[in-house]
């Protein structure tokens, strides 16, 4: 009989952890489209650039107004 309530709860457990990975790897592929927006200010990121580049602040300032979370 316990043996039943343990396999109940590792059931349980497995499906609620399946969602919460399910749900991380959409907001993961949300996050890369939102960023691949900002490609401008790779030269920056990179070190090539010593100042960013008035499409990479514009590109920054849209992510953080539309997915501040990315």
């Amino acid at each position: 009989m316990a043996s039943k309530g343990i396999a109940l709860i590792c059931m349980t457990l497995i499906t609620i952890m399946s969602t919460m990975i399910s749900v991380e790897v959409m907001a993961q592929s949300d996050c890369t489209s939102t960023l691949i927006t900002m490609a401008s200010c790779l030269s920056f990121v990179t070190g090539s650039a010593k100042t960013p580049p008035a499409s990479c602040c514009s590109s920054l300032s849209g992510v953080l107004q539309s997915n501040p979370r990315c």
